[in-house]
């Protein structure tokens, strides 16, 4: 199945679920204002709420209201700012509006701005930001192609056709009021 760009943005606004790929890996999205969106791809992964998921956007504005910027150490958001666009992923402080289905028990936000061109051409056509979390059952591989992930969740997401960006893992995360690596 394949949807014109109106009827993606519809979807989107309406709380739909995307399979789209990422630099690494597919993932798997929603409107992050949208909670019963965040929560169903939560059970769809079978993955604890509490854990938190990733924002990614094209650009960091889209992002920029969840972030609270003057929290972060004016060194790290040189290193930060230098790291994107790309496949990096930083633990940074909330504000009080970002929703907690998307943080989770955590008092930082996940955020990312990618390079990859599905992920820009999606938060350009929705004019937002993005959940973003692996096409995977929590603990299970990462699905790296289109049909892997309609093979692991049929019906339940909209899957974006397109290819990563040749990573086969999922992004590093650091966390940007120390620089530490979390995962990489």
């Amino acid at each position: 199945m394949s949807m014109t760009d109106t009827e993606l943005q519809a979807y989107f606004q309406r709380g739909g679920i995307l399979a789209y790929p990422t630099e690494g890996v597919f993932g798997l999205g929603c409107d992050p204002e949208i909670e019963a969106s965040v929560l169903a791809i939560c059970a769809l992964k079978k993955r604890p709420v509490e854990k938190g998921l990733i924002l990614i956007a094209d650009e960091f504005e889209r992002v920029r209201k969840y972030v609270d910027l003057d929290l972060v150490p004016e060194t790290m958001r040189s290193k930060i700012f230098a790291s994107w666009p790309g496949p990096v992923t930083w633990l940074l402080p909330k504000t009080a509006s970002t929703p907690k289905s998307v943080t989770g028990e955590h008092p930082l936000i996940a955020v990312r701005v990618s390079a990859n061109k599905t992920v820009g051409r999606l938060c350009r056509l929705f004019d937002s930001a993005m959940v973003s979390t692996s096409a995977n059952l929590a603990g299970q591989p990462s699905a790296l192609t289109a049909q892997e992930c309609s093979d692991v969740f049929g019906d339940d997401v909209f899957v974006v056709e397109g290819t990563t960006d040749g990573r086969t893992q999922p992004s590093d995360i650091y966390n940007g009021l120390t620089g530490e690596l979390l995962r990489g």
